[in-house]
């Protein structure tokens, strides 16, 4: 990993550091401690990208803010869309799954396009009413300042990671599956507590409002657009 001229952060209190360790040779460099808390600013670069990732799903602000402010993480926006991707995927399975319950006969041959499309529009509507809001409720409740919207962004998609089990329901095809569901949403909307307040360096509850108000809004949205296409 090497070090560019840009802010990092200790990955256990979170302060400010000029470096993350000075390098002797190929094989041989010393990691630096923080001055704030005296501890190891960034254990995790010598550490393998599995660990970080078990110590991410752990819920673990450490890994959070390693990979957040100490690393480089490039490709979120390719993250983000097959995340949007896999939602649309299960929306369309779903209401597809429900037509054949209802025994509806699809008489137009072009019935099955339009309901993938429908399930473009209705989950790209909550994808976006729910970053505005939390784009907007963090910089309202928490001071988030404007230059720092890309570590939000990051933050977010990175905590919806989670999103990637319901791939299981799609396996097993149990789509309908309440409670794998719940667990999935519960888990999700926890990670993206822990993101957002690493990224505001803020109180819990502040970041959990965000996350809940924003989760509603996203519900809200879609539900209004599925009135509208109806």
């Amino acid at each position: 990993m090497d070090q560019g001229e840009r802010p990092y952060k200790c990955v256990n209190c979170g302060d400010l550091v000029p470096y993350l360790f000075k390098r002797y040779s190929p094989s041989v460099l010393k990691l630096k401690n923080c001055e704030a808390c005296q501890k190891v600013a960034d254990k995790y670069i010598e550490y393998d990208k599995v660990i970080i990732m078990i110590d991410m799903v752990l819920l673990n602000k450490q890994a959070y803010r390693h990979i957040l402010f100490n690393s480089s993480f490039e490709n979120h926006w390719k993250l983000a869309v097959v995340l949007v991707l896999l939602e649309i995927c299960m929306e369309w399975v779903s209401v597809n799954k429900l037509d054949q319950s209802n025994s509806i006969k699809q008489s137009d041959t072009f019935e099955i396009d339009r309901q993938f499309y429908l399930s473009c529009l209705n989950i790209l509507t909550g994808f976006t009413s729910w970053w505005l809001s939390v784009y907007a409720l963090s910089i309202y409740i928490c001071s988030l300042h404007y230059s720092d919207a890309v570590k939000l962004w990051k933050a977010m998609v990175l905590a919806s990671c989670s999103k990637f089990l319901v791939v299981s329901q799609l396996i097993w095809g149990e789509v309908d599956s309440s409670l794998h569901s719940s667990l999935i949403t519960v888990y999700t909307c926890l990670s993206q507590i822990q993101a957002l307040n690493v990224v505001c360096s803020n109180s819990q509850w502040k970041a959990a409002l965000i996350v809940f108000i924003a989760s509603v809004l996203k519900i809200y949205s879609q539900n209004v657009m599925k009135n509208m296409l109806i």
